[in-house]
């Protein structure tokens, strides 16, 4: 038999043992790593997005204008009616011209004449001379103002009636392109060649107007050639005749 602290020993252990699975339950257990779930399927990565294609450029709107280019310099150059009508410019001049230095010559020898009878001839006779021959510079002065303003005038002339048929042509153009505007060559700094229509035109002036007379006073007469308004050839002499002494 166990003696009373045997059994208290005893006791203490059987209560020691009792106690202590009830501390170890109410020890806290270590954290369970939690059971590995299921990987979700894995999305296939969105491809990526294309970069805008470029636009086009839009069709034009229903009534924009549709543009052609025209050379008009050459037009007033290289048509058949330029060249005639230059033609007819050069060779009045050339007449203008002529006749200008046959009347200086004239005059020229008058004036040298006149010089020389300066100690021959009576002072009425001299200044009598004098007066006819300064009469002789304004008449030849006036005659080459006034066929030089005849030359201008049928120029002038002339050249309305060629822009005038050249309008005509152009519009005839424009027609059978589509085209609502045109625009001179000189005013515009680029542009695409096939706006183009210069060589069209030409070929339909020349077809309204193959030829072209102008009033250009003695000596104009038509032949191939074109050409700026002439300048004036030449005038009569400015000198005067030597004053009597």
């Amino acid at each position: 038999m166990l003696s009373a602290p045997s059994m208290r020993l005893a006791l203490a252990a059987l209560g020691l043992a009792i106690v202590l699975p009830v501390a170890a339950q109410q020890t806290k257990s270590p954290p369970v790593a939690p059971a590995p779930q299921p990987a979700a399927p894995s999305q296939p990565a969105s491809p990526a997005q294309p970069r805008a294609a470029v636009q086009p450029a839009p069709a034009p709107v229903a009534g924009a204008p549709v543009v052609a280019i025209v050379d008009v310099q050459a037009v007033m150059r290289d048509t058949r009616a330029a060249q005639n009508l230059k033609s007819q410019v050069d060779q009045t001049r050339a007449a203008f011209e002529k006749d200008v230095e046959r009347k200086k010559a004239e005059l020229k020898s008058a004036e040298d004449e006149l010089r020389r009878q300066q100690g021959s001839l009576a002072a009425d006779a001299l200044e009598q001379k004098r007066r006819q021959l300064e009469r002789r510079f304004a008449d030849a002065r006036r005659q080459a103002e006034d066929r030089q303003a005849v030359l201008n005038r049928g120029f002038n002339e002339a050249m309305g009636k060629l822009r005038e048929e050249m309008a005509l042509s152009v519009a005839d153009v424009m027609k059978n392109h589509g085209v609502t505007m045109v625009l001179p060559r000189a005013a515009v700094l680029v542009f695409d060649e096939n706006l183009n229509l210069t060589a069209e035109v030409i070929e339909v002036l020349n077809r309204r107007l193959p030829s072209l007379r102008a009033n250009l006073g003695e000596g104009g007469t038509p032949a191939p050639a074109a050409g700026p308004v002439p300048s004036a050839a030449g005038k009569a002499p400015a000198s005067k005749a030597p004053a009597t002494k």
